[in-house]
């Protein structure tokens, strides 16, 4: 995997507000991988390339269009029951904005929740 694809994904990680232990709940992976992903030692899979897709509202590759649908579906469940956020959170009000335009891009009902 290319390491400038693994920083983009970290610089879109921390625009967003969202720590990597939001990002891997979002994902359903362990907080490992996305440090690992970040730093170029993984490629992510089709579904996590997807995922990001869907969480970050921008195309990272058509390699797995064809997934989207199916991980909409499993992120809207998962948007669902992420974790609260920690009041100490600096980026809490970056964090939820971009919770609140998942739900957007996901179609799903909007809520104050989220994790706050």
């Amino acid at each position: 995997m290319e390491h400038n694809f693994g920083l983009a994904i970290r610089a879109l990680r921390r625009r967003s507000g969202l720590s990597q232990a939001d990002l891997a709940h979002l994902l359903e992976v362990k907080q490992s991988r996305i440090s690992r992903i970040e730093s170029g030692f993984f490629e992510p899979t089709a579904s996590e390339l997807c995922a990001l897709r869907l969480v970050y509202g921008q195309a990272l590759g058509k390699r797995f269009e064809t997934n989207i649908e199916d991980m909409k579906r499993l992120l809207r469940e998962r948007l669902e029951t992420i974790p609260q956020c920690p009041k100490h959170w600096r980026s809490r009000n970056t964090r939820q904005a971009t919770l609140e335009a998942l739900s957007k891009r996901l179609g799903a009902p909007s809520s104050d929740a989220h994790g706050s």
